[in-house]
């Protein structure tokens, strides 16, 4: 059974799928409250790594549709944490 998506994991994933991680320069320091494209530097592609990261450890299924709420990564560990708590449910 997948564990709880703690902050501090969910931050390990972002910092690891940061587009600035291939690049010489430090990705900047994460926060929850940072908006995933304008602060925290993200792009669509990080995004979608993020996601399959908590799909895959944590047996979350997030649908495209429910990104479109995701300004934050607080927002995105939220759906991933509302996802993986009903995964196997049913």
């Amino acid at each position: 059974m997948p564990g709880v998506i703690t902050d501090e994991a969910f931050l390990a994933v972002c910092r690891n799928a940061h587009p600035l991680k291939s690049d010489a320069t430090e990705p900047p320091e994460l926060r929850l409250e940072m908006r995933i494209f304008d602060e925290a530097g993200f792009d669509s592609l990080a995004r979608v790594e993020v996601i399959a990261v908590l799909e895959a450890t944590y047996g979350a299924v997030i649908e495209q549709e429910d990104l479109a709420s995701c300004e934050t990564l607080q927002d995105l560990l939220d759906l991933g944490r509302r996802h993986a708590s009903h995964s196997g449910e049913g």
